[in-house]
C-alpha cells in the first residue's frame, strides 16, 4: 500500500453514511477527458445522475469509475484516475496509473478488507446500454470469461448474468432464496404477477405470468417473450443480484446487499411510470446501495431521493470532457422545469408544429388543460348566445 495522504474516518454513528459511497473522483487522459475533478459528494448520497447531452462524456465518465474500482481490468489506456471512497465509514483511496493501483486508507481500516480489494473488484456492478441478453451459459462459466465491466465498455458478446439459471437453482435448493427474488421482481415490476418453475419434456423452465391493471391475468410466456422494458430489468438487476449474493456470500437477505451499481442511460426501454418508480423503489428495496447513473430524461429525477447529486457534463475542444455540479432542489418540479433548469438545459420545449394561432397551455397536469379548455368553449359559447340576444332587442 502506498500512503498517499493522511485520510480520515467517519463516525457512523453521528453521522448517515452510505455504506459503500463515492467521495470524489479525479480523471486524467482517458477517452475524452483531459483532467476532471468531482469533489464534496456528501457520504449519504443514494443516487448520482449524470445529464448532458450525446457524445459530451458521461459514459467515458461511469467507465472511468468502474475503471478504478474493478482490479485488474485491461483497457489499454494511459490513464490516471483518483478515486475515494467511504467503506462502512473507512476511507479508501484507489490511484490507478493506467492498470497500476495504489491504495490509501484511513487509520484502523480492517486490514482483511484492504487485501480483499487489492485482490478483487469491490462490492460494484456495472451496465452499459446494452442489457437486454442473458447468457446461455452457466453463471459460473460466465462469471469466469467476462469482467462486469465488459457490458458497460460494450464489448462483444458481454451478456449479463442468466437470472434463469438462478431461479431454477434456487427452486430446486433454496426456496427461500427463490422466493426473495420473486418477491424482489414483483415489486420492482407492479405488472408482474408471478414467476413459476414448470416442467417440459422433463427440463425445467421458468415462465412469467403478466396481469393488468385490474388483475386479470395474460398466458404465461418466457423470458424472451417479454415486452423490452421488463427483459431490461429482469436482466439487469438479476444480474446485479447474482453477482453481489456472491461477492458476499454471508448476507442471506438480498434487502441487505452493499455496494454501487452503475448503469449508462437507465431510462433506456421504460416507460416514464417506470423511469419514475425506479429511484426511490430500488432505494428502498436495496437500502445498502449507491447508484450512479446517466440520463437524457428528467423522468427519472422525479423519482430521485432526497440524498441525491446531480451532475451536467459538458465538454468542448479546449478542456476535453468536464462536470459541473448542479445545487437544486427538484422536489416541487415538474418535467418542463427540470428540463429547462441547468441540469438540462433544454430552454425551446415547445412542439415545431405550434403556430401564431396555437394556445400554449401553462397547465401542469393534461386532465387541467381538458378542463380549462371545455370551461373556455362553455365561456364562449355563453357569451356568444347573450350576444345573439342583444342584437335581437336591437333589432325589435
Amino acid at each position: 500500500m502506498q500512503e498517499v495522504e493522511k485520510l480520515y474516518f467517519f463516525d457512523t454513528k453521528k453521522k448517515k453514511v452510505m455504506p459503500y459511497t463515492l467521495l470524489s473522483l479525479e480523471v486524467e487522459n482517458f477517452r475524452g477527458i483531459k483532467h476532471l475533478k468531482i469533489d464534496g459528494i456528501p457520504a449519504d448520497t443514494k443516487w448520482i445522475f449524470l445529464t448532458g447531452e450525446n457524445g459530451f462524456g458521461k459514459t467515458s465518465i461511469l467507465q472511468s469509475i468502474g475503471s478504478s474500482l474493478i482490479r485488474n481490468y485491461d483497457d489499454k489506456e494511459e490513464k490516471s484516475i483518483n478515486t475515494l471512497l467511504s467503506i462502512e465509514g473507512f476511507l479508501l483511496k484507489i490511484s490507478t496509473n493506467s492498470n497500476v493501483y495504489n491504495f490509501a486508507t484511513s487509520e484502523n481500516f480492517p486490514k482483511e478488507k484492504l487485501n480483499e480489494y487489492q485482490n478483487n473488484s469491490l462490492f460494484v456492478t456495472l451496465y452499459g446500454s446494452s442489457r437486454l441478453d442473458i447468457t446461455a451459459a452457466s453463471n459460473e462459466e460466465a462469471i469466469r470469461q467476462q469482467n462486469s465491466l465488459d457490458n458497460l465498455f460494450g464489448k462483444p458478446n458481454s451478456y449479463l448474468l442468466n437470472i434463469n439459471h438462478t431461479l431454477k437453482e434456487a427452486y430446486a435448493y433454496n426456496r427461500d432464496r427463490f422466493e426473495q427474488i420473486l418477491e424482489f421482481f414483483k415489486a420492482i415490476l407492479p405488472n408482474l404477477a408471478d414467476i413459476k418453475i414448470e416442467v417440459n419434456n422433463g427440463e425445467p423452465e421458468v415462465v412469467y405470468f403478466e396481469k393488468d391493471e385490474t388483475g386479470h391475468g395474460y398466458n404465461p410466456i418466457s423470458f424472451s417473450q417479454l415486452a423490452a422494458g421488463y427483459r431490461n430489468i429482469l436482466a439487469m438487476f438479476g444480474d446485479m443480484i447474482i453477482r453481489l449474493q456472491k461477492l458476499q456470500p454471508e448476507v442471506k437477505s438480498i434487502s441487505d446487499l452493499k455496494g454501487i451499481v452503475i448503469i449508462d442511460e437507465i431510462e433506456l426501454h421504460l416507460h416514464p411510470k417506470y423511469q419514475k418508480w425506479l429511484p426511490s423503489k430500488l432505494s428502498e428495496l436495496f437500502p445498502n446501495i449507491q447508484f450512479i447513473v446517466s440520463t437524457h430524461s428528467p423522468i427519472p429525477l422525479l423519482g430521485a431521493p432526497r440524498e441525491s447529486v446531480f451532475l451536467k457534463v459538458n465538454r468542448n475542444e479546449e478542456q476535453g470532457i468536464t462536470v459541473e455540479r448542479i445545487d437544486i432542489d427538484i422536489a416541487g418540479l415538474n418535467p418542463n422545469l427540470i428540463l429547462t433548469s441547468p441540469v438540462f438545459g433544454f430552454n425551446d420545449i415547445f412542439s415545431n408544429n405550434q403556430d401564431k394561432k396555437t394556445v400554449i397551455r401553462k397547465e401542469d397536469v393534461y386532465n387541467d388543460v381538458l378542463f380549462y379548455k371545455k370551461l373556455d368553449e362553455r365561456l364562449n359559447e355563453q357569451i356568444g348566445s347573450d350576444r345573439e340576444q342583444e342584437l335581437l332587442k336591437l333589432m325589435k
